[in-house]
């Protein structure tokens, strides 16, 4: 199954992609939040695998990451799906937000995320860029949620 990128700067989404594909990970690009329900639903109505993870940027246009996540967790077969959020805020402004973890890492055993619709889909949180000490512990995350491609068998 893929993994879905919903981040509207094409520098950073094709940044992660790149990331995610050097790891033998299946990539599906989107520019935004509504673009990547579109996909979503798509998938859905054509009885296809939704992807193993959502990884979103939580400002965009259109549908942001948090408009995202909320018609998610309003449609059953998506609410679960585990989701990675990156956001170029700063860690201390998404904490005004609510989110209790601080940003960079994954939400620890029984911290939940206090923002308003939140289902508990939201396994981890990163500012970006992505890189560095920080880019280990995102590939380590999307790796306890997603499966890399191993090819044929």
């Amino acid at each position: 199954m893929p993994i879905l990128i919903a981040e509207d700067d094409a520098d950073t989404r094709e940044e992660l992609a790149a990331l995610l594909v050097k790891h033998r990970y299946h990539v599906v690009q989107c520019a935004d939040g509504r673009e990547a329900l579109s996909y979503l639903h798509a998938e859905m109505e054509h009885r296809r695998p939704i992807p193993a993870l959502l990884i979103t940027d939580l400002n965009m246009p259109n549908v942001d990451g948090m408009q995202l996540i909320a018609e998610m967790a309003r449609t059953a077969s998506l609410a679960g799906l585990p989701i990675i959020e990156v956001s170029g805020t700063s860690a201390a402004s998404l904490h005004k937000l609510g989110l209790t973890a601080p940003m960079r890492r994954g939400l620890p055993g029984g911290q939940i995320d206090k923002r308003h619709g939140r289902t508990g889909g939201v396994v981890g949180s990163f500012v970006k860029p992505i890189r560095d000490e920080k880019q280990k512990e995102f590939l380590a995350l999307v790796a306890q949620h997603a499966h890399a491609d191993t090819g044929p068998s």
